[in-house]
């Protein structure tokens, strides 16, 4: 019986501790707000910084660029961040991506304003699930289970672009990532 009760024990203590899948690259990010860069890469984007884990692969680069970006994420199967720029197509309602040659999804189920960002939210079911984030025409578009880590990336994102950037040496952190600015919805999904 006594047994019996260590194994029930130790079950209910491990399944306490169990993290969620992306705990350790939401902490990464987090970390990154602020200012601690140790578990992070930065690639120079929307006039700032565009901040990804330290777990995550950048599988295509193009001149000195990074172009894709596998986002492995700890329990989970990775997800993918294209990296590149657009232009607006004659209709101006769909917009070509220059950089991997093909079009960016179109009328988003919500968008969003956060700092100098334009967050756009593509379907709802998980694992099939599109976030275009852009700022003039640079832009991340995250699939897949990498969205899973949208609040944080754009956060630190934001939070390290500033002005100043993260590298000025008038930066600081922020009290709380509240206080960036326009953190709220846009007025309507089809100004963009």
């Amino acid at each position: 019986m006594k047994r019996w009760c260590y194994l029930t024990v130790i079950f209910a203590i491990s399944g306490a501790s169990a993290s969620t899948p992306g705990d350790q690259e939401r902490t990464f990010l987090q970390e990154a707000i602020t200012g601690r860069l140790n578990d992070v890469f930065l690639v120079e984007l929307f006039g700032g910084y565009v901040v990804f884990p330290r777990t995550a692969v950048i599988r295509d680069i193009i001149g000195n660029a990074a172009t894709r970006v596998e986002i492995r994420i700890s329990g989970r199967e990775s997800g993918i961040a294209y990296i590149g720029s657009f232009i607006k197509a004659k209709t101006k309602l769909r917009r070509y991506d220059v950089t991997h040659s093909r079009y960016l999804p179109v009328h988003p189920m919500h968008v969003e304003t956060r700092g100098h960002l334009t967050v756009e939210y593509f379907g709802n079911v998980p694992g099939d699930t599109e976030v275009v984030i852009y700022s003039g025409r640079d832009y991340v578009l995250l699939t897949g289970n990498a969205t899973a880590l949208l609040n944080e990336f754009v956060e630190a994102s934001v939070a390290l672009s500033g002005p100043p950037d993260v590298f000025s040496p008038g930066w600081h952190p922020l009290a709380s990532w509240t206080a960036l600015p326009s953190m709220g919805d846009s007025a309507s999904a089809t100004d963009y």
